[in-house]
């Protein structure tokens, strides 16, 4: 019984450091984050077939990210 409150605590550490982490994150870095969240929960509710799915995602993101890379020099 002492190693599951053990293991409780350790993951409350767990999570109580990498809140104070993500709080000192810079908004910019929130934003990026919040946009790869979306591009993922849209790639997981899209109604084609998998593989198609993953193609188009995958390119998508590869447009993307090359034309956001190439606006910031």
């Amino acid at each position: 019984m002492g190693r599951a409150s053990s293991s409780k605590e350790d993951a409350g550490a767990l999570f109580h450091s990498l809140r104070s982490a993500y709080a000192a994150t810079p908004l910019n870095l929130k934003i990026i984050d919040l946009y790869v969240g979306f591009a993922i929960f849209t790639a997981l509710i899209q109604d084609l077939p998998p593989e198609r799915a993953f193609a188009d995602f995958v390119l998508c993101n590869l447009v993307l990210h090359l034309v956001i890379m190439n606006f910031l020099g």
